[in-house]
């Protein structure tokens, strides 16, 4: 016995400020997002607009929304992803939609562009340069931007954050011996919100290759300091957050915050205050956990 589930799609018209739903009952066994988004263009609405390509997961563009979260359409199945009987379609987000499905992806690939990602290096090449195994993976990106539509910093900071489609595509050049950027490199990358990353790591969780993006990023991160950078609140912070956990083996939450927002923190006392009177700000001299020894061992190990 087949089973009916109800498409939901958000739908809208070029120059339309505003969106509404469709919805239409389709067959859902054995098949994808992509197929019953075909069945509806060719039966129902020949004005339904998405895009897609291969079908094969390798081109990235029919990534949309599915119940809430990026996916590609063409590997999604209606069966996988319904709740009670029902799958509801929209746009990626943190992009202007053109129409329906299909959004104005032109801020994705200059974010990407801005990067650049490409090999500098003027040199030519006297043996064989082989990129790391652990970021490999990065190379397997097919640039669906389902890690820009789910991004927490990129919804609040349009501009001047590459995302972390553009970190991955970074990482692997960092990564090539053959690539001579080195330090400006990741000075560039700094300029293009490296420290702005906000750990919700919802990139990785959509990506549709398992690349580890967040991971990327915090390996940016530590490359930057090892190369003297990261003079700035993030790189502060991390500096002070593993000050804290080395020598305490927890978080020092005053001396992090301290730290970290430097002079600036005048703007917070304040806040401080009202903290302080309700008994809720941290002792900087705090306990140290009951596991500091095997911490500071681990760190010892690592020599840092």
């Amino acid at each position: 016995m087949s089973t009916t589930i109800t498409l939901v799609i958000r739908r809208q018209k070029p120059g339309d400020s505003g969106s509404f739903f469709m919805e239409h009952q389709v067959e859902a066994d054995g098949k994808t997002v992509l197929d019953a988004l075909k069945e509806m263009r060719d039966t129902v609405d020949p004005s339904l607009a998405f895009r897609a390509q291969c079908k094969s997961g390798i081109c990235g563009s029919c990534a949309l929304r599915v119940n809430g979260s990026a996916r590609l359409a063409c590997s999604t199945f209606l069966s996988a992803v319904q709740i009670e009987g029902r799958v509801v379609l929209e746009p990626l987000l943190n992009f202007a939609v053109e129409e329906d499905l299909v959004v104005q992806d032109r801020p994705f690939w200059k974010a990407i562009e801005a990067i650049k990602p490409w090999l500098w290096s003027d040199k030519g090449y006297e043996h064989e340069a082989v990129v790391p195994p652990q970021v490999k993976n990065g190379t397997d990106c097919i640039l669906c931007a389902a890690c820009y539509s789910e991004c927490e910093v990129q919804a609040v900071k349009p501009s001047g954050y590459t995302g972390p489609a553009g970190f991955v595509q970074a990482h692997r050049f960092v990564a090539d011996k053959r690539d001579h950027g080195g330090k400006e490199r990741l000075k560039l990358l700094e300029t293009e919100g490296l420290w702005s990353c906000a750990h919700s790591y919802n990139c990785s969780e959509v990506c549709p290759k398992d690349i580890d993006i967040g991971g990327a990023i915090a390996d940016l991160r530590s490359q930057a300091l090892a190369a003297g950078l990261g003079r700035n609140a993030g790189g502060r912070h991390v500096a002070w957050f593993t000050r804290g956990v080395r020598r305490n083996g927890k978080m020092n939450e005053f001396w992090t915050l301290a730290g970290t927002r430097g002079w600036r923190i005048i703007f917070d006392l304040p806040t401080g205050l009202a903290m302080a009177i309700r008994g809720k700000i941290p002792w900087p001299w705090g306990k140290k956990a009951k596991s500091s020894r095997e911490v500071r061992r681990y760190f010892r190990s690592k020599n840092q």
